[in-house]
């Protein structure tokens, strides 16, 4: 059997390594979409025609919230992945909250990143 590598140079495919990685390693980990999504709606014009448009519906999930939620040794673990950009104030609370609740958000740029961050979280 042939395993594809993720593209670990993209934010979705640090992502998705992150995620494969946990889950073989026994660890609970899911995906969470913290952005919305895109669908196809139509709108009434003043003159009665109906456009068929595209509309952004919001995610329903906290402004913050990481892009994965994993469980390591029974303790909640949220991975942010950042490639070029900086996290925002929300994110910045949202780990403040999740560390005050005894928890780990940490925010991921790299592979060998997050190996590190697993080891000090999986080893004693």
């Amino acid at each position: 059997m042939t395993v594809k590598w993720p593209k670990v140079s993209t934010a979705n495919g640090l992502t998705m390594f992150v995620v494969k990685f946990l889950t073989y390693a026994g660890w609970r980990a899911t995906r969470v979409n913290t952005q919305g999504r895109l669908i196809k709606g139509t709108e009434r014009q003043a003159s009665g025609t109906v456009l068929v448009v595209n509309k952004f519906i919001p995610t329903a999930g906290r402004r913050g919230s990481a892009d994965i939620s994993s469980t390591i040794q029974g303790r909640s673990v949220m991975w942010e992945i950042k490639m070029n950009d900086k996290p925002s104030e929300h994110q910045l609370k949202e780990q403040a909250l999740e560390r005050a609740a005894g928890g780990v958000y940490e925010f991921i740029h790299s592979p060998e990143e997050f190996i590190e961050i697993y080891d000090r979280i999986i080893l004693p």
